[in-house]
């Protein structure tokens, strides 16, 4: 980290004015800001030189706090230095106040009179972000607040009282940052993403730059944020049972999340057989295909892994994964399969699903009339042998256990015709393709082979389940065990489900998939029973949204778009419709400008936060409850522009959402999306250290809208696709660019 107190020339301040010139203010043109604070990704500050005079310069923050301050405020103009700042020599200064000289024989008190907090992230060379909290935050200079606070022509402040009084201003204060010979320093405010703006014990601004290395530019480098999310149904197991759950579940209109580690039990298989519809597909083109039917009606597949699921009190499980995230499910349906254990016998694993199989029903057909050499280790292994004998008369049965066979059983199979050895098998042969060319067997002779047969011993697993006290029961054929399930597919504890080859290894992909049909849809049953004893219809979408707004502190920055600033800043205020608004920053920006806002989103918790923050800024906002696939989620208005900013609403196969969304432009109107440039969530993920919290491809994509315009050219115009790096005052750095499509429809 950089730190350097940077005194204003002048003739800077004169270009600044300019630059803010129209009540943008200073955080729409951080470009100019940070040239004039020097803040650059290659340049390190320093020490300024000592000033015993203001006379031809004076510090920054004397023009640049109010500024900034309209971001959020009504403030229009920029502080001069020939006006008449507000005495305050008449009152004691307040602990937590910030004082700042603007080069009269005044002061202009501005740190003690604000009630929230700024949150940043400081990057000091050689440490990981962490997090800061302090007493200051963005000024909130709005004429109408009510709360003792005037805002004069040219911007003059009047001090106020903070909400709590001195002893609140005194607790925000109790958290400072120590940077050095700086000393105690207070967070002011953001000046773009890479720079901080506090101010010193003797009123100086001091511009903090978080130093950017390689290593933490990328996005795939940094720290990821700890999240938490609710849903209706937590799948654990993405393949056959679990996808085939998770697209009955979400038909229903449930929220359901898929958590996939990556590992099917078929996955060296090269083809699946048997499955009407599918046969001779990959075991992975069938789960692509099942995520994105599963994505189609809303329902998300997470690359990550469950590591442990635990009962909360009130009757909802959490599934702790790994990267530290968690999801809260009102239902667990565990589909994570068994994992079979292969006999100890050299280069058997290597061959494993291609030259070594077990099932004649998925690979029999493949081998038939070859070279088999089936290796039997335990009495159950004998179970498919009449079937392979049909597939080819060339098998040969290894008993690689002798003491655990009886005589009638070998002799029925030798007087078939079937060759018996009574051998160890020390390890598999392969010839010179690769493929499987014998079986060597303990005293040194090799059988040909073209293809091995072995039957595994198998264990279910579900050591994600101890938590909740479930715990796998041997098999009758005491050659593995499983989970334990009623006919509706609900384990020992209630509101958990088990489906697939974690309670039966005898099915194949198909009837897997079939029971995960069957206990998906006795899963949306339990569910409905629930809602309607309760009387209740909210969604799972509405209720992950809910929590997400529901803690103390705000989720975003309070900075509007910097995106939707841009683009928006040559229109002509007219109706606007901000979709999936969230706590309203982008609405009160385009209503401090003229505009008459509708904001719609799918929390009641965010339109609570938009609204409180309209209240205190004196606008007149329409706050909406609506997610966009509502039947009329904008009650059939059209608006002179529709902004989408990182906003999401789930995929239909009919495409409800994106009908209305681009039904709600007016004739003339403008429709703006942006959303992140997600290009480095294709990059693998180490399901072992990290959980991708969200599915993209389960929401209406930009992709999806660009394409419905394209599609239409007689009703749109695209006038901007692309993509630009993302613009600063966000509240996270996870996401470097961003998308824009901007789009006209065309007058009638």
């Amino acid at each position: 980290m950089d730190v350097g107190a940077l005194p204003l020339a002048v003739e800077d301040q004169e270009q600044l004015g300019r630059s803010v010139h129209g009540r943008e203010g200073v955080w729409d043109h951080g470009c100019e800001l940070r040239r004039l604070a020097r803040v650059d990704v290659d340049l390190s500050f320093a020490e300024p030189e000592s000033h015993t005079s203001f006379e031809h310069e004076e510090p920054v923050m004397a023009r640049v706090y109010p500024l900034v301050g309209s971001r959020t405020g009504r403030l229009q103009a920029h502080l001069h230095r020939d006006r008449t700042p507000v005495r305050t020599t008449e009152r004691p200064r307040r602990p937590g106040t910030v004082v700042v000289r603007d080069g009269s024989d005044d002061d202009i008190v501005v740190g003690g009179c604000f009630e929230e907090r700024v949150e940043a992230h400081l990057q000091r060379v050689g440490q990981r972000d962490e997090h800061v909290e302090a007493e200051c935050p963005s000024a909130r200079l709005d004429a109408t607040d009510g709360r003792g606070a005037e805002v004069g022509a040219l911007g003059q402040l009047i001090e106020r009282v903070p909400k709590g009084g001195p002893q609140a201003a005194e607790a925000r204060a109790r958290q400072r940052l120590d940077l050095g010979s700086h000393g105690h320093l207070r967070i002011v405010t953001h000046l773009a993403d890479s720079a901080i703006a506090l101010v010193d014990n003797d009123g100086r601004l001091i511009v903090v730059r978080m130093t950017q290395h390689p290593e933490h530019h990328h996005p795939s480098a940094e720290p990821h944020p700890v999240l938490e999310r609710h849903c209706d149904v937590a799948v654990i197991g993405g393949s056959a049972a679990g996808l085939a759950a998770a697209l009955q579940i979400s038909r229903q209109r449930r929220s359901v999340i898929v958590v996939d580690d990556g590992t099917p039990r078929n996955a060296p298989a090269a083809h699946i057989h048997g499955y009407l519809g599918r046969e001779e597909v990959a075991p992975s083109e069938l789960r692509a295909i099942g995520r994105e039917e599963v994505r189609t009606y809303g329902g998300e597949v997470l690359c990550g892994r469950v590591l442990g699921v635990h009962p909360r009190e009130d009757g909802r499980f959490r599934l702790d994964l790994s990267g530290g995230h968690a999801l809260i499910a009102r239902r667990v349906l565990a589909a994570t399969g068994l994992t079979d254990e292969l006999p100890a016998i050299d280069g058997l694993a290597e061959h494993w699903g291609r030259g070594v199989i077990h099932c004649p029903f998925c690979h029999g057909f493949e081998v038939r009339d070859q070279r088999l050499v089936q290796i039997v280790t335990h009495p159950l292994g004998l179970h498919p042998t009449p079937l392979f004998r049909h597939l080819t008369h060339r098998l040969t049965v290894v008993l690689h256990d002798l003491t655990a066979f009886g005589d009638p059983s070998v002799e029925a199979l030798a007087a078939s015709g079937i060759v018996i050895e009574r051998s160890a098998v020390s390890q598999i042969v392969t010839g010179p393709d690769g493929g499987v060319s014998g079986v060597e067997l303990g005293d040194g002779r090799v059988l040909d082979a073209d293809a091995v047969v072995v039957g595994p011993r198998f264990s279910a697993r579900v050591d994600m389940l101890a938590g909740v006290g479930l715990t796998p029961t041997p098999h009758p054929t005491g050659v593995g065990d499983v989970l334990t399930v009623d006919p509706r597919g609900e384990t020992a504890v209630p509101r958990i489900y088990a489906a697939g080859n974690v309670t039966d290894p005898s099915l194949q992909v198909l009837p897997s998939a079939a029971q995960g049909s069957q206990v998906g849809a006795m899963i949306a049953f339990s569910l409905a029973e629930d809602d309607l004893r309760d009387t209740d219809r909210t969604s799972g979408e509405e209720a992950d949204w809910d929590q997400r707004y529901g803690g103390r502190e705000s989720t975003w920055s309070s900075n509007p778009n910097g995106t939707l600033v841009h683009e928006v800043a040559g229109l002509a205020p007219g109706r606007a419709l901000d979709v999936g608004a969230g706590e309203g920053a982008d609405a009160l920006w385009l209503a401090e400008r003229g505009w008459t806002v509708t904001a719609t989103d799918i929390s009641g918790n965010a339109l609570a936060r938009a609204r409180a923050a309209a209240e205190r800024r004196g606008l007149v906002v329409h706050l909406v409850r609506s997610d966009a696939n509502d039947p009329a989620p904008f009650d059939a208005e059209t608006f002179d522009l529709v902004s989408l900013q990182y906003g999401s609403f789930k995929r239909t196969p009919d495409q409800r959402g994106l009908r209305n969304l681009l039904r709600a432009v007016a004739p003339g109107g403008t429709l703006l999306v942006v959303h992140h440039d997600l290009t480095p969530l294709r990059e693998p993920v180490d399901v072992a250290t990290q959980t991708r919290m969200y599915d993209p491809r389960a929401f209406v994509g930009i992709d999806e809208v660009a394409a419905a315009l394209t599609a239409d050219p007689d009703t749109w115009h695209i006038e901007i696709h692309e993509t630009r790096p993302r613009p600063p005052g966000a509240a996270s750095n996870h996401h470097v660019n961003d998308i824009v499509l901007r789009a006209a429809r065309r007058a009638i």
